[in-house]
């Protein structure tokens, strides 16, 4: 490793961010596992049934039956709260990963992108110490102003990640022309005269559109002046899917709501000014 590389990497593992940010996105990650958690009990309460079918990942994972259930989601539960409110957060962050890790694995049927994405959040949350401001252990004492820049600086990488992929995953004939889209959206919007009348242009045109959003956030939102403009997109893009996919139905709206507050919470980890401007600094150097 040259000394350049070498001194970027020192510089990253002890460059620090502000705290309060941190906390707030654990504030809201934490809310938004709760939500979680009620959608995913819901699944795994019928998993409960020994009539339904279960798919584990191993063969060996023991069922869970309404007993373990009455202790597992109310455990769990806490748990996201506790980790909200900022109560020993590194340890009810672990938890949580390890239950939500549990849940992956329990059965196939299970899996869902945005629990995915949450589980490493929260884990980058915990590792980032993001209980040091807005938080019951801050209170009593254990609070800092700054904290450790690379895990946040990870959960940003990740972000980008998610849209850049998203975008480039639907790059593909049956995506590009809208036929993918005659699938997912809302049967009433598909019904509407107006919609009806233009779908053989408005279905391509939303799906590129898609597209671009996704592409452009995923790298807008490292760049100061594009920032803006970039949390505007994903406010319409997000909010887009919801009305055009889930509403009005709620459990939809729900689970709709919580990959969507998933994904966007962490912007605001992009508007304190953080790891970017240590990258241009060394670059310099």
């Amino acid at each position: 490793m040259s000394s350049h590389a070498k001194n970027l990497t020192t510089q990253l593992l002890q460059a620090e961010v502000a705290a309060r940010p941190v906390g707030l996105v654990r504030f809201i990650i934490g809310c938004v596992t709760i939500f979680a958690f009620v959608e995913t009990f819901t699944f795994l309460a019928k998993l409960a049934n020994p009539e339904v079918l279960h798919l584990p990942y191993v063969a060996a994972m023991p069922e869970l039956t309404s007993a373990h259930l009455a202790f597992l989601i109310p455990a769990t539960l806490i748990c996201a709260l506790l980790f909200a409110v900022g109560w020993h957060t590194r340890l009810t962050g672990t938890l949580i990963v390890t239950a939500i890790g549990f849940v992956l694995i329990y059965d196939q049927q299970l899996y869902s992108n945005h629990l995915y994405l949450l589980a490493l959040l929260v884990f980058l949350l915990t590792l980032g110490d993001s209980g040091a401001q807005w938080s019951i252990d801050a209170m009593r004492g254990g609070g800092k102003t700054t904290v450790q820049a690379w895990p946040i600086l990870l959960i940003k990488v990740q972000i980008s990640v998610v849209y850049f992929f998203a975008a480039v995953s639907k790059i593909m004939p049956d995506y590009l022309s809208g036929q993918v889209l005659v699938h997912v959206l809302h049967a009433d919007f598909l019904a509407t005269p107006l919609f009806a009348a233009w779908s053989p242009l408005m279905l391509p045109l939303l799906a590129s559109l898609s597209i671009g959003v996704e592409l452009f956030i995923a790298f807008a939102l490292w760049f100061p002046r594009l920032r803006w403009v970039a949390l505007l997109a994903g406010i319409g893009l997000h909010g887009m899917i919801i009305l055009l996919m889930a509403w009005p139905h709620p459990f939809t709206v729900l689970q709709l709501t919580v990959f969507e507050a998933t994904i966007m919470t962490p912007y605001l980890l992009f508007f304190q000014g953080t790891s970017s401007r240590l990258l241009q600094r060394t670059a310099v150097q």
